[in-house]
């Protein structure tokens, strides 16, 4: 038995798509596991010592991953004050193919590698442990909040031969069991709250776009486009290392077919609002 925990850098991502459908076949399997019968299962599924295994490394920002259950988090409600706090020690955030045109003019896209496979980041500050879109009473600054924040503290945990499931950081200081700041997970019968289905619909629709950027960031590596950076921080000195953009120069110089290869992927689209972010790193740069 397997389980693996969707959607966190420095392993290949099951990611989050920025746009949620709540009608999506995925999205209506996950709710419906919120009901008895889906909990029971879900408990069966998801024995103690899976989810230890499933939890060896965890994802950035998460601290202790369970089953969303009907029952233990019917009190339970989501901070609308200070809502991402919680982001505001990191200077990378894990991103999705699909959010590369809404991000670009906001926020640098550049790439991590793990191993040889390269996960796209945004970079959201200079200074590493240091978030410079998130502001002291926990709001985001910026003009796109990255799917992978809005998606926290949920999460997909897929079961090898099963239904995937719906996870939740119990730890999370975002979630609140009291106070009239906060926004219900459920409602007094058990059913989830519209937030709740949206977050569901979110959390499987990201899942569904990591394996589209997957598939591209496999291209680029075998199609070799992706080149170091080092990224200066002008106003405080100092240099961010280790990530990669796309190289321009091997892009302009690739053959026909790998061209073609590229646009049958629709992944252009994608590596040219890459390179249109890289401007956003000026911004940084006051901030």
């Amino acid at each position: 038995m397997a389980v693996v925990v969707a959607g966190y850098i420095f392993k290949r991502q099951r990611q989050c798509s920025a746009f949620s459908h709540s009608g999506s076949p995925g999205a209506r399997k996950c709710r419906r596991a919120l009901d008895n019968r889906g909990l029971a299962m879900a408990r069966d599924i998801l024995t103690q010592q899976a989810l230890a295994q499933a939890m060896t490394d965890m994802p950035p920002f998460y601290r202790s991953i369970i089953p969303l259950s009907s029952d233990t988090h019917r009190g339970l409600g989501l901070a609308s004050d200070a809502p991402f706090a919680f982001a505001t020690g990191s200077h990378l955030v894990p991103a999705i193919v699909d959010e590369f045109a809404a991000a670009c003019a906001d926020l640098p896209i550049l790439f991590a590698l793990q191993g040889d496979i390269p996960v796209p980041v945004f970079l959201t500050g200079l200074v590493p442990g240091r978030n410079s879109f998130v502001s002291p009473k926990g709001m985001w600054t910026g003009k796109h909040v990255p799917a992978y924040i809005r998606r926290y503290p949920f999460i997909l945990g897929e079961v090898e031969g099963g239904t995937p499931v719906i996870c939740i950081d119990d730890k999370a200081e975002v979630l609140k069991s009291s106070g009239d700041r906060r926004l219900p997970l459920f409602k007094p019968d058990g059913s989830a709250t519209d937030r709740l289905n949206a977050c569901i619909a979110l959390v499987t629709d990201y899942a569904a776009a990591a394996k589209r950027t997957d598939t591209m960031c496999t291209l680029l590596r075998d199609l070799k486009l992706l080149t170091p950076v080092t990224i200066q921080n002008k106003a405080r000195g100092g240099a961010i290392t280790g990530l990669h953009s796309i190289d321009n120069a091997a892009l302009n110089a690739l053959p026909d077919k790998d061209y073609l290869r590229l646009r049958a992927n629709e992944t252009l689209g994608a590596i040219y609002a890459q390179l249109i972010s890289l401007r956003a790193i000026e911004h940084l740069s006051r901030a």
